[in-house]
């Protein structure tokens, strides 16, 4: 039986990318990336597709690293 990930929560400074491919190569929507604080209780189709999750280290104020986050829901 395979593990599953149902959520996730990340604590400020850290960002994370959930790839569908162990290369984390492919198509520009089989690599999801998301910056913290940031939490999700449900993540969707992604639960049963991840193969690698790769964390990093997140500075805000280094724009070198700036991101933008969009969610289809309000309370994202």
């Amino acid at each position: 039986m395979e593990d599953k990930i149902s959520s996730f929560k990340l604590g400020k400074r850290l960002r994370v990318e959930l790839c569908e491919h162990r290369d984390c190569g492919g198509h520009w929507d089989d690599v999801m990336s998301y910056v913290g604080p940031y939490r999700s209780e449900w993540i969707g189709r992604w639960d049963n597709v991840i193969s690698v999750v790769k964390t990093y280290n997140y500075d805000e104020t280094d724009l070198n690293q700036a991101r933008v986050q969009i969610f289809a829901n309000c309370n994202y």
